[in-house]
């Protein structure tokens, strides 16, 4: 599974990250996990795609680590991943508030 095609949920034609992305989302994982994210899109947007090993050589992670970042970035809601026959499927999603956890 080397494969990785990935497609934008939505138009999006500037490289913009909202404030919500880096006071809600960057904080709570690796840092490195939004460097895949934001270096992901950025080459999507210019048309171009990437594989793990790729992506791995790129932040010196091993393959497992960047799948490991991929489905951290998929349970945050950033992207929703696929497997087909011919690897993974990424897809960027819009940024949304995180619900509030209510005690």
């Amino acid at each position: 599974m080397n494969s990785i095609k990935m497609k934008m949920g939505y138009k999006y034609t500037t490289m913009r990250l909202p404030f919500i992305f880096v006071d809600d989302y960057m904080l709570d994982c690796l840092p490195v996990y939004p460097l895949i994210y934001i270096w992901s899109m950025r080459r999507l947007i210019d048309g171009k795609s990437a594989t793990f090993q790729e992506i791995g050589e790129r932040f010196s992670l091993t393959e497992g680590d960047v799948i490991k970042a991929w489905q951290h970035l998929e349970k945050e809601k950033l992207v929703s991943i696929t497997s087909g026959k011919d690897g993974m499927e990424i897809t960027f999603l819009p940024v949304n508030e995180r619900k509030k956890e209510t005690s």
